[in-house]
């Protein structure tokens, strides 16, 4: 069989042909064959030309090395050492899991307590408002009103819609941030370090903010860095105890 029938991907015999032309060894150059039953084979290919008496190229020698076992075993050991990377990441993510049950509890309280408040204030609004149907109902109206205290729900409904919305807000932050943290694209991409910096330091708040006041100090115009945001550190917090 002719060597090169071995070689079945176009652009592969192409690119070996273009190797030889210039009369050079070629070393270890890794490729896909087919063999003689049609399947595929990883190999390393070496060759050297050939020349004759007077120094006249006659050919060329070399020889194919079966690498599919090698490369089948490499590839098992890329595929367990990205499991255990996600292990080991999954792991980290679970040893953070409690602080962040205890930084979405603290809002979600105040929501919830805000909330029954506004239950409670509307209540008694709504019933001092009802139509009246006799003088003794309207008086007793006019007393609860008077004792709903106007003045005080003016000022802490509006404040309690706000904490609520806060609260929200908050939850909502920590819930973007952890998402962002736990599945970050693995292939290099237009990373904004800021952003991955604050959420790395959002989803880890409950180790830190017990022991450290962390002061960020970044560039807004930092322009979007090609790299794997997996592999972001939060470097740029400055920590002070």
């Amino acid at each position: 069989m002719n060597f090169l029938d071995l070689l079945f991907e176009p652009g592969k015999r192409a690119h070996f042909l273009d190797l030889i032309s210039r009369q050079r060894a070629v070393e270890d150059w890794e490729t896909t064959i087919q063999d003689c039953k049609g399947g595929k084979l990883h190999v390393l290919i070496n060759t050297a030309p050939l020349y004759d008496s007077t120094q006249a190229f006659a050919g060329w020698e070399g020889c194919l090395t079966d690498i599919s076992m090698l490369k089948q075993t490499l590839e098992e050991r890329d595929r367990l050492e990205d499991n255990l990377r996600q292990a080991q990441k999954l792991e980290a993510i679970g040893q953070l899991a409690a602080g962040i049950a205890h930084e979405i509890n603290t809002p979600t309280q105040y929501v919830g307590d805000n909330l029954r408040f506004l239950k409670e204030s509307f209540g008694e609004l709504a019933f001092a408002a009802r139509p009246a149907g006799r003088a003794s109902a309207a008086s007793r109206r006019a007393s609860c009103i008077g004792e709903a205290d106007f003045d005080y729900l003016k000022e802490e409904i509006p404040r309690a819609l706000n904490q609520s919305l806060e609260g929200v807000d908050r939850v909502a932050k920590i819930v973007r941030a952890m998402k962002e943290f736990s599945h970050p694209a693995r292939e290099k991409t237009a990373t904004d370090l800021n952003r991955a910096i604050q959420s790395t330091i959002t989803v880890a708040s409950n180790e830190w903010k017990y022991v450290a006041e962390i002061e960020m100090d970044l560039d807004a115009n930092l322009p979007a860095v090609h790299c794997s945001p997996a592999g972001v550190q939060p470097g740029g917090a400055q920590h002070r105890s």
